[in-house]
């Protein structure tokens, strides 16, 4: 059973001289509208989205990182629309969620506190107009 809902997933892989190295995804589960399947050829949409658009669409960058207070995430691109920032801790768990508008194509700027995180490692997620997804990793000292 899959429950709807964002979910980051963390790969670590180790070398034998003990170098470390993480990679993340988000994986964006929508609910479930039926239990049956069409009899449409057509493939059902899941609801996954990917962060390969095209260089100019959308950037998301964390300034200061590491932070201590305060994160300021510069979001960039020609997308606009209704903007969605989450922190989740590495474990997936949704610890902050802030909504705002990019009414124009091109940079904005918005500040959060995040002075209330413990320290650590933390995936920020923000989606524009409901499908532009980008996934950033900050560290909080």
């Amino acid at each position: 059973l899959t429950i709807a809902g964002t979910y980051v997933y963390e790969l670590k892989v180790t070398s034998n001289l003990q170098s470390t190295a993480y990679a993340y995804v988000s994986v964006q589960v929508n609910p479930a509208t039926s239990g049956r399947k069409s009899n449409s050829q057509e493939p059902e949409a899941t609801g996954v989205t990917d962060d390969s658009l095209p260089a100019n669409d959308l950037t998301v960058k964390i300034n200061p990182n590491p932070v201590v207070n305060t994160m300021s995430v510069w979001i960039d691109g020609k997308v606009t629309g209704k903007t969605s920032l989450q922190v989740y801790s590495m474990t997936g768990t949704l610890l902050m969620q802030k909504e705002f508008m990019k009414d124009t194509p091109g940079l904005i700027n918005q500040t959060f506190d995040v002075s209330n995180l413990p320290k650590g490692i933390y995936i920020v997620n923000v989606i524009v107009d409901g499908k532009y997804k980008k996934v950033a990793q900050v560290i909080k000292q």
